[in-house]
């Protein structure tokens, strides 16, 4: 049987609360850099080729719903992700599906 009923850690989990975690600029632009770098091996960018033609499925978890990722960096996290996955894959960002904003959101 389970040591602990995963329904009695979810809500311990969602009962506790994490710090906010503000990311320096700096270290953003790190880190888009290397998502960047990433794609470009995926797709042929930079010369060397993968046995695929690349993502045709991006993912990205930003740990909102538990606020880690504050709402004054969510919006510019998101933006410049969805510039940087147009540029990088040629896909306009208004063809891009969201899945954390309801269909009248703004962001």
């Amino acid at each position: 049987g389970e040591l602990f009923p995963v329904d009695a850690l979810h809500l311990t989990g969602t009962s506790t609360g994490l710090p906010h975690h503000i990311t320096p600029a700096p270290e953003l632009a790190r880190l888009f850099n290397t998502v960047r770098e990433v794609i470009q091996l995926c797709v042929g960018g930079s010369g060397q080729r993968l046995p695929f033609q690349g993502p045709s499925v991006v993912t990205v978890a930003t740990s909102r719903q538990d606020r880690y990722l504050p709402e004054s960096q969510a919006h510019y996290v998101h933006s410049a992700l969805a510039k940087l996955l147009s540029e990088e894959l040629r896909v306009p960002v208004k063809d891009m599906v969201r899945m954390d904003c309801n269909k009248l959101s703004v962001l």
